[in-house]
């Protein structure tokens, strides 16, 4: 009875933490464009922030909490599930097409941000410098970003009431808080009661159920056949957040964080699929074929985490 209540509780704080993220964000989103912050920018970067918001809030509060492990398989977990599912499962489904050239622009940072975590856990640890290379290669994205999208113009008069917007900011940021302990604390809870590792819970569930919201949202861009290259472009950005702004923080936090055996050997893995990703998108586009790889290796994914012994 006890295992249910619990999950009840995590299920119900991570819809809760996923809503307000993506509330907090639409209004972040409305501001940018009334201050005239460029589009492309605001397209990018916020939406990538948004949907790394989730991780970043639980990830912050397991460092506070003292469950470093929590913070690095989030992130880990999440960029694994992005590219294998969000990704996979619509490709599968309907096939994607990438008209703009987010390869040269953005493909070189998710590159670096999956080759960094395998070099820098070789130590079996992340340290205070490594975290500051994670938030320097944070900030070059944002400006880089920026840069790009200078020029970029956006015509159409914005709709905003900016002081609902603040507050609707705000009032979200703080259930994003309350719902982001919640979380965190029913997932150890459920993991002492099961007896399975923080970071392999962590790692599913926190990141599928972080990662939901994005599927459907992918569902519902090729569906009203919108543009597709925000499927893509929402994933990389959101990786990319992931790996440099939350491990960079939660290192600056922690000083130190131990990395065992099984956060290594995730890290190579997402290093892999970020290759092969890279690899077939360089044509523009993602077949029904190569989503169902992405699907099979999502599978093998969970294997590894749920049965170790097997694999």
């Amino acid at each position: 009875m006890e295992i249910i209540i619990y999950l009840i509780v995590f299920f119900i704080s991570t819809l809760i933490l996923v809503k307000s993220a993506d509330t907090l964000v639409e209004s972040a989103e409305k501001i940018g464009l009334k201050i005239k912050l460029p589009y492309f920018f605001v397209g990018s970067v916020l939406i990538g922030f948004g949907t790394s918001l989730p991780a970043l809030a639980t990830s912050i509060f397991s460092v506070f909490k003292g469950f470093y492990s929590i913070s690095v398989s989030n992130v880990v977990g999440s960029n694994i599930t992005n590219i294998l599912l969000i990704v996979g499962i619509p490709a599968f489904m309907f096939s994607i097409k990438i008209k703009k050239n987010i390869i040269k622009s953005e493909l070189p940072f998710l590159l670096l941000s999956s080759l960094l975590p395998v070099l820098f856990f070789l130590n079996k640890k992340i340290t205070l410098f490594e975290g500051l290379i994670f938030i320097i290669s944070f900030i070059s994205y944002i400006v880089y970003i920026y840069n790009e999208g200078k020029n970029s113009k956006f015509d159409q008069e914005v709709n905003c009431k900016c002081l609902i917007e603040i507050i609707k900011f705000v009032v979200s940021l703080i259930f994003l808080s309350i719902s982001s302990k919640y979380t965190v604390e029913s997932l150890i809870k459920i993991s002492e009661l099961l007896q399975i590792g923080v970071e392999v819970l962590t790692a599913i569930l926190l990141a599928l159920g972080t990662s939901l919201p994005e599927l459907v949202t992918s569902f519902t861009i090729l569906i009203k056949k919108k543009d597709q290259d925000m499927i893509v472009g929402n994933i990389i950005g959101s990786n990319v957040i992931n790996m440099f702004l939350i491990l960079g923080l939660s290192s600056l936090i922690a000083k130190e964080i131990k990395v065992n055996e099984v956060l290594l050997n995730l890290s190579v893995f997402l290093f892999f699929i970020t290759l092969l990703f890279s690899f077939i998108i360089l044509d523009k586009k993602v077949e029904k074929e190569e989503g169902f790889i992405f699907v099979i290796l999502y599978l093998f994914y969970l294997v590894y985490l749920l049965f170790p012994n097997l694999t």
